[in-house]
């Protein structure tokens, strides 16, 4: 699911017009709050990244020196954020770059798109208390040290809030060990124990984002008993319906690390 998962973070950037809000359905609102701890921890990381741009409306704003910085998007103001993952996606000369900003309230999900010669491209960016998604043009400088290391990672205790419950779609195992349905909380896990999953916004890459088809579903997952908090992209390979999917490209936190579902044997259905 490697390349379905590269195509997949581009957003479709031949789909949707630049700093276009993209909202498929009014979707209710999960009704308690999610606490997270306070991050005092190392993830490991393959690369040091540093950015400096923007777009020409300066409602998006990146500013990172060795994966540690703020990103602004949506009207939030700088919020401090980390790069957590490095994503090469050589078919449009992109490698992207993904990141967590952490506010009191919600999380705010992003990609950086950085080119060869040292120039920002695209933004991806959507919160944890919104359905919409923003894709953008940016400019500015990037670059990084391809190396391996243990990034520091530290946030304070906050809480999610208004976490919006999306639709369309369907998602089971035979065994129940995942169920994500429409507009309601479902169920996966971290590190084999059973979380609540809420799909909070959606991706249609079915067509005009390459030569697969594919739909994503983001989502936080909780696990209350060792007070985990995630954040997974659900891949849904094929157009209406199919067999297997994939959690990945996500983060954990308070232990900053990661969270990734197979499931060949998990049956979809999109009605959207």
């Amino acid at each position: 699911m490697v390349a379905a998962s590269l195509c997949a973070l581009a957003v479709c950037s031949g789909c949707a017009e630049d700093s276009e809000i993209i909202t498929p359905c009014a979707d209710p609102i999960f009704d308690r709050e999610i606490p997270v701890p306070a991050t005092n921890s190392t993830i490991t990381v393959d690369t040091k990244f540093t950015a400096s741009g923007g777009d020409a409306s300066s409602s998006v704003r990146v500013d990172f020196q060795d994966n540690k910085g703020t990103v602004e998007f949506a009207g939030s103001g700088p919020v401090p954020a980390f790069i957590y993952k490095r994503i090469p996606w050589p078919d449009v000369g992109f490698t992207l770059y993904a990141g967590l900003g952490v506010t009191d309230g919600a999380w705010l999900l992003f990609w950086v798109y950085c080119a060869p010669d040292g120039t920002l491209g695209r933004f991806y960016g959507e919160r944890t208390d919104s359905t919409g998604t923003l894709n953008s043009v940016i400019s500015g400088t990037c670059s990084e040290i391809a190396t391996t290391w243990s990034m520091p990672v530290e946030a304070p205790a906050h809480t999610l809030r208004n976490i919006p419950m999306t639709c369309g779609f369907s998602v089971t195992t035979p065994d129940d060990t995942i169920q994500l349905e429409s507009s309601r909380p479902g169920v996966a896990s971290i590190h084999t124990l059973p979380a609540t999953a809420l799909v909070f916004s959606t991706t249609d890459c079915r067509t005009g984002c390459g030569s697969r088809s594919w739909f994503e579903l983001h989502s936080i997952l909780w696990e209350p008993t060792r007070e985990n908090v995630a954040f997974a992209v659900w891949y849904l390979d094929g157009t209406r319906s199919g067999t297997g999917v994939s959690a990945e490209n996500g983060v954990l936190m308070p232990a900053a690390g990661w969270n990734e579902i197979l499931s060949p044997q998990a049956t979809w259905t999109l009605n959207r």
